[in-house]
């Protein structure tokens, strides 16, 4: 391969969209003897909202196609690593169902990490890529 076929460009497909990057955020544990864990992140931080949305764990999981069983598992995993309850329970109430003042302080500071980290990675990403993106039509 010669010295001008290394530095040619590529034409690329039209339906191709411009380059964006992607950032999933978790939380998790480090320095435990097993091994650091992940207890949340993007479904659960959606699932809390759904189920303040809805008031209803049920409602929750029907909305998100998700295992009933399965939204407990999450929610305890996450209540037994951060130590305190997120979602109040009501038992023989029906579907009341929702986040503890602790626990909608957590899901306000995940969405507010989640914003600050998405304006700060995109400043940084348009800084070190601006020459490899495409001027849009």
């Amino acid at each position: 391969m010669d010295e001008t076929e290394n530095n040619s460009e590529i034409e690329a497909p039209e339906k191709k969209g411009r380059l964006c990057y992607h950032i999933r955020l978790t939380i998790g544990t480090s320095g435990r003897a097993e091994r650091d864990e992940i207890f949340f992140g993007p479904g659960v931080h959606y699932l809390l909202e759904q189920i303040n949305k809805f008031g209803s764990i049920l409602m929750a999981t029907k909305e998100m196609k998700m295992a009933y069983s399965k939204s407990w598992k999450m929610i305890r995993n996450l209540e037994r690593n951060l130590g305190f309850r997120v979602l109040a329970r009501h038992v023989g109430r029906g579907s009341d169902s929702k986040l503890t003042p602790k626990g909608e302080e957590f899901v306000a500071a995940y969405g507010a990490f989640l914003e600050e980290v998405g304006e700060t990675a995109s400043k940084s990403f348009e800084k070190h890529f601006a020459r490899f993106l495409r001027k849009e039509e």
